[in-house]
């Protein structure tokens, strides 16, 4: 990610953003009330020459466990290393507040995502039958725990 891009505390004024790339980007997207109610937890854009958002994610921790719950990048600027810096932003963000582990859910189709967060040292550790509805799909379920791997 280039110094064009920053991230920023996530605020109600971007939710349009957000909804138009959750859109874009998943065939059973979220509404933008979802997205309000998580943002008082640990949520986040990335914003292009500090005007345009590009990408978002939205995460939330109880006590030790944490989860990223939701995270996109618009389709035009993918492959530029903004989906591994919010991850990343997001972890480091729960592990601030005292969580211990990370876990996330992703399609079992989704090749790209899985082989980022095996990166970012995220490991399989469960699955999800039928998760997904648009189209049915089974999620697998990832966990990063602090001290183990990339991020610690």
């Amino acid at each position: 990610m280039d110094g064009r891009y920053r991230i920023r505390p996530a605020t109600d004024r971007d939710l349009a953003e957000v909804v138009a790339i959750e859109q874009g980007a998943f065939s059973d997207p979220w509404s933008e009330e979802s997205f309000r109610s998580l943002l008082t937890h640990h949520a986040f854009v990335v914003v292009v020459n500090d005007r345009e958002i590009v990408g978002y994610v939205f995460g939330v921790g109880v006590e030790d466990v944490g989860e990223i719950l939701n995270v996109a990048v618009a389709h035009a600027h993918r492959q530029r290393g903004i989906g591994r810096a919010l991850v990343e932003h997001a972890r480091h963000s729960l592990v601030r507040s005292g969580v211990r582990q990370v876990f996330l859910e992703v399609r079992e189709s989704n090749a790209a995502a899985q082989a980022l967060y095996r990166t970012l040292a995220f490991e399989l550790v469960g699955r999800r039958r039928r998760y997904y509805q648009q189209p049915l799909e089974d999620a697998l379920v990832l966990k990063w725990v602090k001290g183990r791997g990339k991020g610690t």
